[in-house]
């Protein structure tokens, strides 16, 4: 074959690779589907990425040319990186997972700069505990504002409480994922279904029920225990 051959085939690699790409297929499902097509064995995740970014020099070339296009006019991309994240959702999860193992050194060390920077200014500290304040009315005004045992409603004596409580088989989260702050309202906002799963309970009626569903899951474990020393011959 020759080299107007070996380059026509591999410009035709790299575009089906970036179609691929385009339709949020990983790189080794990529390595995959390229080498049937072209009748050859899998290609690895590293050569499946380089067909999609191109060699370093290529992929530092293309770097600077897409930084200076976004710092010109910075808001197309965003819009474009918008709507892709949102037509890919699972895929935009992983690009972020992969970023941040990464980059975890340098994202823990400005972690700590913009947290040593936040405590040494008082205005960052009191905007921050409006916005807390604020998610946490918002919460409260979606479930009610009143304790459903006695009907309190000074939002600073009331709690957020699991109806069904973790101890007791329940989830974090109904969907598993831990959520706080402001992530937490958005979520609840977004989904008023879920909100069956909570209820407003001020503090002393939160605190009896927490300590009742402690007392039933050690009732719970304690009977277990029993069952498993009764089949072990333990018991009679």
């Amino acid at each position: 074959m020759t080299n107007m051959h070996l380059e026509a085939t591999q410009v035709i690699r790299r575009a089906q690779a970036r179609a691929l790409r385009s339709q949020g297929l990983s790189y080794q499902e990529i390595g995959e589907c390229v080498g049937r097509l072209h009748n050859g064995g899998a290609l690895g995740a590293g050569a499946a990425s380089e067909l999609v970014n191109g060699t370093p020099e290529i992929r530092d070339r293309e770097a600077q040319r897409l930084s200076a296009r976004y710092r010109s006019d910075p808001e197309p991309a965003k819009d474009r990186a918008k709507a892709w994240n949102t037509a890919h959702p699972e895929r935009s999860a992983e690009r972020q997972r992969e970023f941040r193992l990464r980059h975890r050194p340098q994202i823990r060390k400005e972690a700590r700069e913009r947290a040593a920077l936040s405590w040494d200014n008082d205005e960052r500290v009191e905007e921050g505990r409006r916005k807390r304040q604020k998610c946490r009315l918002e919460a409260i005004e979606v479930l009610g504002g009143l304790c459903v045992i006695c009907g309190e409603n000074d939002p600073r004596l009331l709690d957020i409480d699991h109806i069904k409580a973790v101890c007791n088989g329940g989830q974090v989260e109904p969907d598993g994922i831990r959520r706080s702050g402001p992530t937490w309202v958005r979520w609840l906002l977004a989904n008023p279904e879920l909100r069956k799963h909570y209820q407003l309970l001020c503090k002393n009626h939160h605190w009896l029920k927490t300590l009742a569903d402690r007392r039933k899951a050690e009732d719970v474990r304690r009977e277990e225990r029993q069952e498993s020393r009764r089949a072990l011959g333990f018991l009679q």
